[in-house]
Protein backbone atom coordinates (compact mmCIF):
# COMPACT_ATOMS: atom_id res chain seq x y z
CA UNK A 1 0.00 0.00 0.00
CA UNK A 2 1.31 3.25 -1.06
CA UNK A 3 -1.72 5.68 -0.23
CA UNK A 4 -5.08 6.23 1.73
CA UNK A 5 -8.15 7.98 1.68
CA UNK A 6 -9.88 9.26 5.08
CA UNK A 7 -13.52 9.73 5.28
CA UNK A 8 -13.43 11.78 8.01
CA UNK A 9 -10.03 12.79 9.38
CA UNK A 10 -9.04 13.31 13.16
CA UNK A 11 -6.85 16.35 12.66
CA UNK A 12 -7.61 19.41 13.86
CA UNK A 13 -6.22 21.81 11.94
CA UNK A 14 -8.15 20.39 9.06
CA UNK A 15 -11.58 19.91 10.77
CA UNK A 16 -14.35 18.24 8.99
CA UNK A 17 -13.17 16.76 5.93
CA UNK A 18 -11.65 14.17 3.97
CA UNK A 19 -8.35 13.96 3.11
CA UNK A 20 -5.91 11.32 1.16
CA UNK A 21 -1.81 10.12 2.69
CA UNK A 22 0.46 9.25 -0.07
CA UNK A 23 4.18 7.92 0.23
CA UNK A 24 7.22 10.52 -0.57
CA UNK A 25 7.93 8.33 -3.53
CA UNK A 26 4.96 10.50 -5.26
CA UNK A 27 7.36 13.63 -3.96
CA UNK A 28 9.74 16.02 -5.97
CA UNK A 29 13.09 15.39 -4.51
CA UNK A 30 13.80 18.73 -5.04
CA UNK A 31 11.35 19.46 -2.70
CA UNK A 32 13.51 22.00 -0.36
CA UNK A 33 11.63 20.54 2.67
CA UNK A 34 12.29 16.90 1.46
CA UNK A 35 15.89 17.27 1.54
CA UNK A 36 16.48 18.75 4.41
CA UNK A 37 13.82 16.23 5.92
CA UNK A 38 12.15 18.97 7.74
CA UNK A 39 8.83 18.27 6.37
CA UNK A 40 6.22 18.15 8.50
CA UNK A 41 5.13 14.63 7.06
CA UNK A 42 8.22 12.98 8.05
CA UNK A 43 7.32 13.23 11.97
CA UNK A 44 4.94 12.57 14.70
CA UNK A 45 1.55 10.11 13.85
CA UNK A 46 1.75 11.28 10.25
CA UNK A 47 5.50 10.32 9.76
CA UNK A 48 4.58 6.87 11.15
CA UNK A 49 2.37 6.17 8.35
CA UNK A 50 4.67 7.53 5.65
CA UNK A 51 7.33 5.33 6.85
CA UNK A 52 5.32 2.19 6.57
CA UNK A 53 3.77 3.47 2.96
CA UNK A 54 7.74 3.92 1.75
CA UNK A 55 9.06 1.03 2.53
CA UNK A 56 8.98 -0.49 -0.56
CA UNK A 57 9.37 1.34 -3.70
CA UNK A 58 6.57 2.79 -6.11
CA UNK A 59 6.06 5.05 -9.11
CA UNK A 60 4.63 8.18 -8.64
CA UNK A 61 1.93 7.10 -11.49
CA UNK A 62 1.57 4.18 -9.53
CA UNK A 63 0.73 5.84 -6.53
CA UNK A 64 -1.39 8.26 -7.79
CA UNK A 65 -3.53 5.26 -9.05
CA UNK A 66 -3.63 4.05 -5.63
CA UNK A 67 -5.01 7.18 -4.37
CA UNK A 68 -7.37 8.16 -7.20
CA UNK A 69 -8.67 4.66 -6.13
CA UNK A 70 -9.15 5.25 -2.65
CA UNK A 71 -10.90 8.84 -3.80
CA UNK A 72 -13.78 7.33 -5.41
CA UNK A 73 -14.71 5.20 -2.65
CA UNK A 74 -14.98 8.09 -0.23
CA UNK A 75 -18.76 9.42 -0.04
CA UNK A 76 -18.27 13.11 -1.22
CA UNK A 77 -19.87 14.70 1.36
CA UNK A 78 -17.03 16.44 2.97
CA UNK A 79 -14.59 18.67 1.60
CA UNK A 80 -11.55 16.93 0.13
CA UNK A 81 -7.97 17.88 1.45
CA UNK A 82 -5.46 15.67 -0.87
CA UNK A 83 -2.02 14.78 0.43
CA UNK A 84 -2.16 15.72 3.91
CA UNK A 85 1.29 13.96 2.80
CA UNK A 86 2.79 13.09 -0.43
CA UNK A 87 2.30 15.00 -3.69
CA UNK A 88 2.03 14.44 -7.63
CA UNK A 89 5.53 14.80 -8.89
CA UNK A 90 4.41 14.26 -12.69
CA UNK A 91 1.67 15.55 -15.15
CA UNK A 92 0.21 11.98 -15.05
CA UNK A 93 0.05 11.40 -11.54
CA UNK A 94 -1.73 14.48 -11.23
CA UNK A 95 -3.99 14.09 -14.17
CA UNK A 96 -4.61 10.49 -12.45
CA UNK A 97 -5.77 12.11 -8.93
CA UNK A 98 -7.18 15.47 -10.31
CA UNK A 99 -9.91 12.79 -12.72
CA UNK A 100 -10.92 11.29 -9.68
CA UNK A 101 -11.49 14.18 -7.63
CA UNK A 102 -14.05 15.48 -10.47
CA UNK A 103 -15.72 12.60 -9.39
CA UNK A 104 -15.62 12.94 -6.50
CA UNK A 105 -16.60 16.87 -6.76
CA UNK A 106 -19.68 15.32 -8.50
CA UNK A 107 -21.15 13.58 -5.61
CA UNK A 108 -22.36 16.32 -3.78
CA UNK A 109 -20.55 18.98 -5.07
CA UNK A 110 -17.81 19.61 -2.53
CA UNK A 111 -13.92 21.13 -3.04
CA UNK A 112 -11.04 18.96 -3.87
CA UNK A 113 -7.65 21.28 -2.66
CA UNK A 114 -3.98 21.02 -2.41
CA UNK A 115 -0.45 22.22 -2.61
CA UNK A 116 2.26 20.95 -4.49
CA UNK A 117 5.36 21.57 -4.75
CA UNK A 118 6.02 19.87 -8.29
CA UNK A 119 4.64 23.37 -9.44
CA UNK A 120 7.71 24.13 -11.62
CA UNK A 121 7.41 20.48 -13.52
CA UNK A 122 3.24 19.96 -13.52
CA UNK A 123 1.71 22.32 -15.40
CA UNK A 124 -1.27 23.81 -13.69
CA UNK A 125 -4.19 22.69 -16.10
CA UNK A 126 -3.31 18.55 -15.52
CA UNK A 127 -4.68 19.41 -11.83
CA UNK A 128 -8.46 20.30 -13.04
CA UNK A 129 -10.53 21.54 -11.23
CA UNK A 130 -8.93 20.72 -7.91
CA UNK A 131 -8.26 24.07 -5.97
CA UNK A 132 -4.38 23.91 -6.19
CA UNK A 133 -1.64 26.51 -4.83
CA UNK A 134 1.88 26.21 -5.53
CA UNK A 135 4.37 25.60 -2.34
CA UNK A 136 7.14 28.23 -2.11
CA UNK A 137 9.96 29.10 0.26
CA UNK A 138 11.22 32.80 -1.61
CA UNK A 139 8.64 35.58 -2.37
CA UNK A 140 10.96 35.00 -5.78
CA UNK A 141 9.58 31.18 -6.17
CA UNK A 142 5.63 32.99 -5.67
CA UNK A 143 6.28 35.20 -8.88
CA UNK A 144 7.53 32.21 -10.84
CA UNK A 145 4.79 29.99 -9.91
CA UNK A 146 2.31 32.80 -10.68
CA UNK A 147 3.19 33.28 -14.23
CA UNK A 148 2.90 29.61 -14.45
CA UNK A 149 -0.55 29.81 -13.72
CA UNK A 150 -0.66 28.81 -10.37
CA UNK A 151 -2.26 30.32 -6.82
CA UNK A 152 0.62 30.51 -4.33
CA UNK A 153 1.81 29.89 -0.83
CA UNK A 154 4.70 30.47 1.00
CA UNK A 155 6.20 28.90 4.59
CA UNK A 156 7.71 31.57 6.68
CA UNK A 157 10.34 30.76 9.49
CA UNK A 158 7.68 33.43 11.56
CA UNK A 159 4.90 35.84 11.09
CA UNK A 160 7.01 38.77 12.19
CA UNK A 161 8.89 39.60 9.02
CA UNK A 162 6.30 38.73 6.50
CA UNK A 163 5.77 40.11 2.85
CA UNK A 164 2.36 41.26 1.69
CA UNK A 165 0.35 37.91 2.16
CA UNK A 166 -2.50 36.94 3.90
CA UNK A 167 -1.47 34.63 6.99
CA UNK A 168 -2.85 31.27 7.17
CA UNK A 169 -6.05 32.43 9.71
CA UNK A 170 -5.84 28.81 11.68
CA UNK A 171 -2.20 29.56 12.18
CA UNK A 172 -3.17 33.12 13.51
CA UNK A 173 -6.18 31.70 15.90
CA UNK A 174 -8.64 33.40 13.99
CA UNK A 175 -10.77 30.31 11.97
CA UNK A 176 -11.21 27.62 14.23
CA UNK A 177 -9.97 24.95 11.26
CA UNK A 178 -9.33 24.94 7.73
CA UNK A 179 -12.52 23.55 6.83
CA UNK A 180 -14.10 27.13 8.41
CA UNK A 181 -11.74 29.09 6.93
CA UNK A 182 -12.00 27.51 3.34
CA UNK A 183 -9.47 30.23 1.76
CA UNK A 184 -6.86 27.83 0.25
CA UNK A 185 -10.47 26.04 -1.54
CA UNK A 186 -10.15 28.55 -4.30
CA UNK A 187 -7.64 29.27 -5.90
CA UNK A 188 -9.32 31.11 -9.04
CA UNK A 189 -9.98 33.70 -6.23
CA UNK A 190 -6.42 33.86 -5.04
CA UNK A 191 -4.95 34.01 -8.23
CA UNK A 192 -7.85 36.90 -9.73
CA UNK A 193 -6.51 39.11 -6.50
CA UNK A 194 -3.46 38.11 -6.85
CA UNK A 195 -3.07 36.80 -3.11
CA UNK A 196 -0.57 34.38 -1.63
CA UNK A 197 -1.47 32.24 1.46
CA UNK A 198 1.42 32.26 4.38
CA UNK A 199 2.21 29.27 6.59
CA UNK A 200 3.79 29.72 9.77
CA UNK A 201 7.14 26.69 9.77
CA UNK A 202 5.54 23.67 11.27
CA UNK A 203 6.49 20.12 11.75
CA UNK A 204 10.21 20.21 12.53
CA UNK A 205 10.61 23.60 13.34
CA UNK A 206 14.32 24.25 14.02
CA UNK A 207 15.24 22.21 10.78
CA UNK A 208 12.25 24.16 8.83
CA UNK A 209 13.47 27.75 10.11
CA UNK A 210 17.34 26.93 9.24
CA UNK A 211 16.30 25.46 5.44
CA UNK A 212 14.12 28.69 5.03
CA UNK A 213 16.93 30.83 5.94
CA UNK A 214 18.91 29.54 4.08
CA UNK A 215 17.28 29.72 0.80
CA UNK A 216 16.31 33.49 1.46
CA UNK A 217 19.69 34.41 1.86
Amino acid sequence: MHAIAIEKSGNAKLGAMSTTYASFHSCPTTCKFYQSKSCYGMHSFTGIIMRRFCSTPATPEKIAEEEAAAISRLTGKLPLRIHTAGDCSTKDAASLVSNACEGYTLKHGQTAYTYTHAWRGVPREAWGNVSVLASCETVKDTEEASKLGYATSIVLPDFDTTPKVIKCPKQLGTSESCAACGLCMNDEHLKKHALTIAFKAHGCTTRAKAMLKEVNE
